[in-house]
């Protein structure tokens, strides 16, 4: 299954996360870069809390429900 999104808000946080990062980080260092999976596992995992009704997965005899994210 294939989804087209528009994501230009989503690069353009993930630009200024990275800007704030590195507008902090010590001299002469690297700091992690936030990626655009990291983001899109965060809206994931804060949905799922907001909707736990959808913490669901399918196995070969039925629906599990997850108490957890």
């Amino acid at each position: 299954m294939t989804s087209i999104v528009a994501a230009d808000d989503l690069v353009a946080a993930r630009t200024r996360i990275n800007e704030g990062l590195d507008a902090v980080a010590a001299p002469d260092t690297t700091e992690p870069k936030i990626s655009n999976t990291d983001l899109v596992v965060k809206a994931v995992a804060e949905a799922l809390r907001a909707h736990p009704e959808v913490n669901v997965s399918f196995g070969g005899d039925g629906v599990y429900k997850h108490d957890r994210v």
